[in-house]
């Protein structure tokens, strides 16, 4: 039995979802040459970073946990994983030095707060169905076939979708992408950068 694991995942991140809202709200630009005031400049790469940081801190916490093995986990190690990260609501002291920015993001934190839940549990529902229509395993089986292979690669494909720009896409890396909320509703868009990312994993 092969022992080969790969896994796609979705996820609707709470800090790019209000780091979308502050840029809608405040008409920001997500190109650095359209950008017209500082603040918009700190948002912009604010931002940027955090896709990268959502997942390292979700791959540092994951492999956390499963090093406690079963039985009652010792948090005591998480504090440092924590503060490696750069989301610190609701009073973002992370960004002491950008005070600007620090104070829009708490001026509507808690806004924000009061109308996300719902937006953010229909991207959520949206998102396992997509998915789950997609039918990973098939695309995985069929890109390893095509290099040769009886079994796909080991790997892990990170998708987070954002609510604004809702055509919004960006390629972290091979294996992380950025969708807007258009895509969870298009299903061969979706299904065509899916298909693109595993096939070059598996």
């Amino acid at each position: 039995m092969s022992t080969v694991s790969w896994h796609v995942t979705v996820d609707i991140a709470e800090s790019l979802q209000f780091a979308a809202y502050i840029g809608e709200k405040e008409g920001f630009h997500i190109t650095e040459q359209d950008v017209t005031s500082k603040n918009e400049l700190e948002w912009l790469h604010w931002w940027q970073s955090l896709p990268t940081q959502e997942a390292a801190f979700s791959d540092s916490f994951g492999n956390y946990m499963k090093a406690q093995g079963t039985g009652q986990p010792d948090l005591s190690g998480i504090k440092p994983i924590i503060e490696e990260f750069a989301w610190f609501p609701p009073n973002f002291g992370n960004l002491d030095s950008h005070p600007e920015l620090q104070a829009l993001l708490r001026q509507n934190y808690d806004e924000f707060l009061r109308t996300a839940t719902r937006p953010k549990m229909e991207m959520v529902i949206a998102s396992e169905t997509i998915l789950h229509k997609a039918h990973t395993r098939n695309l995985a089986q069929e890109g390893a076939r095509l290099k040769g292979k009886s079994e796909p690669e080991a790997f892990r494909l990170r998708i987070d979708f954002v609510r604004w720009p809702k055509d919004y896409k960006r390629e972290i890396s091979a294996t992380h992408v950025v969708l807007g909320s258009a895509y969870l509703y298009d299903f061969d868009g979706f299904y065509n950068i899916l298909k693109t990312h595993i096939f070059l994993l598996a």
